[in-house]
């Protein structure tokens, strides 16, 4: 009884941290995977208006590098103090082989089509030494996905999982790796209200919405997930 009662706790402590709109929490989860040594490179990708690389305080890091597709956002992150530079996945990374300790990506590859999506794989394997960590954050497919006319496609977990961790049977495109391993996967939560729901019977309806009102009000909310935080690391 009492594991039950702990898995309860559990599930309902992660809907409670993973279900706010801002990436704090997911921030600091990728933190919790960042390079002891100061001289590593650590990579971030797309990075915006520097939240992550400011949250984690990647300047502390020598050999930061911060790289995005927008060249004004290059030149702000530059004035902030990052070492930014112009990058377009799935182009060649700047880096040596085996080279680089981290790569942040957050919401990154729901923007590209698999075939980029998988040669941008490819290239985060070949830079990355060994022990080295991948962190992916992306939305999964739910109802206001396609609201951004810059989605291209949803990827679920499995996809990393598949083409990174192992090989899988039948799949259109042979592993880019089986050196991976998953240290962590967080899913993201957001409470919805099923305000589709009703009757064609009148007074059925009527208690179905009475019904959701005195729901709402005790506080009762129904929870979909609709991203993930995934960290992956590459063996030695």
């Amino acid at each position: 009884m009492m594991n039950v009662i702990n898995k309860w706790k559990s599930e309902f402590d992660q809907r409670k941290i993973y279900s706010v709109p801002k990436r704090g929490p997911f921030y600091d989860l990728a933190k919790n995977y960042l390079p002891d040594n100061k001289d590593a490179i650590v990579v971030d990708v797309g990075p915006g208006e520097g939240w992550f690389a400011t949250h984690c305080e990647l300047k502390k890091f020598r050999n930061h590098k911060l790289l995005d597709i927008n060249e004004s956002t290059v030149n702000q992150l530059t004035k902030k103090g990052f070492n930014a530079e112009h990058y377009c996945a799935p182009e060649r990374l700047p880096f040596a082989d085996v080279s680089v300790a981290y790569i942040h990506l957050s919401h990154i590859v729901e923007h590209l089509p698999y075939q980029e999506l998988y040669g941008f794989l490819k290239e985060m394997d070949r830079v990355l030494e060994g022990g080295g960590m991948v962190v992916i954050s992306t939305p999964m497919l739910w109802d206001r996905f396609y609201d951004d006319l810059s989605h291209v496609k949803p990827y679920n977990p499995q996809v990393f999982i598949n083409y990174l961790t192992r090989s899988k049977e039948n799949a259109t495109q042979s592993p880019v790796s089986t050196n991976f391993i998953m240290r962590e996967l967080q899913f993201r939560f957001r409470a919805v209200d099923a305000t589709e729901w009703g009757s064609r019977y009148f007074i059925v309806d009527i208690l179905m919405r009475s019904f959701r009102i005195l729901r709402s009000r005790l506080g009762f909310r129904r929870y979909i997930k609709n991203g993930y935080t995934m960290v992956l690391e590459k063996n030695g």
